[in-house]
């Protein structure tokens, strides 16, 4: 209807102004005509690009997002893997039963099993498997390709997807168990969390009355920490807050020990045996000059 109205809008147009000639009356929809004439311009419409579209500020695209995938080429499997020390794994003597527990208990749909150690995985059961009733984890036991812990994450996304796999095993340079990726950590890297229902931790992340104090998990990541409290913490070779402890003592800390790297000190709360838990991190004012 609105490509008739501008094709016959001469001809309207001519024939209203035949009428106004005996009459003194504007017809009641002639502004209506007018306006949609006007309004549709079917030669003039220009229809933006596919870059015009990302950019285009009325779109809502996640910026954060954009930024990640522009830095994803730079990405380490070593950055995004869960690592060794949070692990579920059963050794293969356990059997079945304590394998269905462990599903149970994690909300996993995958557990590693091991043979002695973790740095021997043998490979992973799915939960689907106990299905099949199985009388040993042998009878359901899928192999585990391992990878580099250098190994760049964009490389690994492509073999996660022409191989069909879902989960690969992270070596460290002495071919030891490092950790584990799965396909979700990994696109992680570019959407962010991706939580389900089963994600139930909250790390802790508090500011307290006093100016300059905080309460963080050391599992808090420093690029997150530095971008929401511009706290300008030192980036290296480490994620999380623990990491950045953990390259200045050199060692295993106990409760109660004290971290002072200017202007920021970090006093250790809580160790979940050899990891750090909490702690709570103040960053000194730097003394007026005389």
């Amino acid at each position: 209807m609105a490509i008739m109205v501008v094709l016959l809008y001469p001809i309207t147009a001519v024939v209203h102004a035949v009428l106004g000639l005996f009459s003194e009356k504007e017809p009641l929809n002639a502004p209506e005509v007018v306006g949609n004439a006007v309004a549709f311009q079917p030669f003039g419409l220009k229809i933006p690009t596919a870059e015009e579209t990302l950019l285009t500020p009325t779109n809502e695209v996640d910026s954060k997002i954009f930024h990640n995938a522009l830095e994803f080429k730079n990405v380490k499997v070593r950055e995004c893997m869960v690592p060794r020390i949070e692990i579920d794994a059963i050794e293969l003597d356990e059997g079945v039963e304590v394998l269905r527990q462990a599903f149970i208990e994690t909300g996993h749909s995958k557990i590693l099993i091991y043979q002695d150690s973790l740095d021997h995985i043998l490979g992973y059961c799915h939960q689907f498997s106990l299905f099949n009733n199985p009388t040993s984890l042998e009878q359901i036991l899928t192999p585990l390709e391992a990878v580099p812990e250098n190994m760049l994450a964009r490389e690994l996304f492509v073999k996660f997807i022409t191989e069909h796999r879902s989960i690969v095993l992270v070596v460290d340079e002495f071919g030891g168990t490092s950790g584990l990726v799965t396909l979700e950590d990994v696109m992680e890297e570019i959407l962010g969390d991706i939580n389900d229902e089963y994600d139930e931790e909250d790390l802790l992340e508090q500011s307290l009355a006093q100016t300059g104090s905080y309460l963080f998990s050391a599992r808090q990541e420093i690029d997150y920490l530095n971008e929401k409290y511009n706290l300008g913490l030192p980036e290296g070779d480490y994620e999380t807050l623990g990491g950045f402890i953990l390259s200045v003592l050199e060692e295993i800390p106990t409760a109660g020990d004290v971290v002072v790297v200017p202007p920021f000190e970090i006093r250790i709360l809580s160790m979940d045996e050899h990891r750090i838990n909490t702690v709570h991190l103040s960053v000194r004012s730097a003394p007026a000059e005389e």
